[in-house]
């Protein structure tokens, strides 16, 4: 994802999709069949989980944790899954 510092990210790879259900490979694949190229990380969107596919062709996700001391806070998780593509 490239991240400039503001409200929005770019997925590298121009698919994100966002969920409030969590993040497990079946809820990323499904939210990627209506991906965006945009994500926003905004107040009020704390705990919202961003699923795209990585480089190498498999499943991410970015949780935005909010705002912190330092700026804003998130982490991600990697699955060795093959994402869905699009033309599935």
């Amino acid at each position: 994802m490239a991240w400039h510092g503001g409200d929005e990210f770019s997925a590298m790879n121009g698919r994100v999709a966002d969920t409030q259900k969590g993040a497990t490979p079946r809820i990323c694949a499904q939210a990627l069949g209506s991906p965006r190229s945009t994500g926003w990380m905004v107040p009020g969107l704390e705990g919202t989980w961003f699923c795209m596919p990585t480089s190498a062709n498999h499943l991410a996700a970015v949780e935005w944790l909010g705002d912190g001391e330092g700026g804003p806070q998130f982490h991600y998780i990697l699955w060795d899954v093959t994402a869905p593509s699009d033309d599935d």
